[in-house]
């Protein structure tokens, strides 16, 4: 590669460069700056819409730029292409990212459900309101509820669970009580046996 060709290399570098730095605001400003052919009517228009230029010295320092290369127009114009399809494709990936938060959303929710069908079964409504609606807090990101003065059992048992805590009682109860019948006429017996 020559020179010449070299430094026309480094020079579209700079140029694309300096036009990178630029806000979409000032690229189009520059871009209806850079149609006008005459170079005093290029420097009038940039006077008219100088309330639209974002950032002033970066507009005009890529304006005066223009003379390192030969037609800036073309480099501007791809400059807008490219940030148009960027535009686009970070369209799409929000679209992408909007559906998959949806998505997780969902999941969370159903999650969220199911946690909450059995915790809801875990303690009993009855002797332990004050675990469940602490649990209830916790899982849903609520006020804690207020602390009971009577103790309570901080240990999970189901309704079912404590039902059949008092059917073994009383089975036990009634085994007990068979058991001292049995003991009671096994002592009667024996008395009849041994007079006899």
């Amino acid at each position: 590669m020559d020179k010449s060709t070299e430094q026309e290399q480094d020079n579209i570098a700079e140029f694309c460069d300096i036009i990178r730095q630029l806000v979409d605001r000032d690229l189009a400003v520059l871009h209806q700056v850079l149609l006008i052919e005459d170079e005093k009517e290029q420097f009038k228009c940039l006077r008219q819409l100088r309330e639209k230029i974002t950032f002033y010295g970066n507009l005009y320092n890529a304006y005066s730029a223009r003379v390192l290369v030969q037609e800036p127009i073309i480099y501007v114009k791809n400059e807008i292409v490219s940030r148009f399809n960027a535009c686009d494709e970070v369209k799409n990936e929000n679209h992408l990212l909007r559906e998959m938060v949806m998505d997780q959303g969902g999941k969370l929710n159903r999650a969220i459900f199911a946690i909450f069908q059995l915790h809801d079964g875990l303690f009993n409504h009855a002797t332990q309101p004050y675990m469940l609606q602490l649990s209830n807090a916790k899982l849903f990101d609520t006020d804690l509820p207020e602390e009971p003065k009577e103790e309570y059992d901080i240990y999970p048992t189901t309704r079912q669970g404590d039902e059949h805590e008092e059917r073994f009682k009383k089975l036990e109860e009634t085994l007990r009580n068979l058991e001292e019948k049995i003991d009671a006429m096994d002592k009667r017996q024996r008395k009849v046996i041994f007079t006899i």
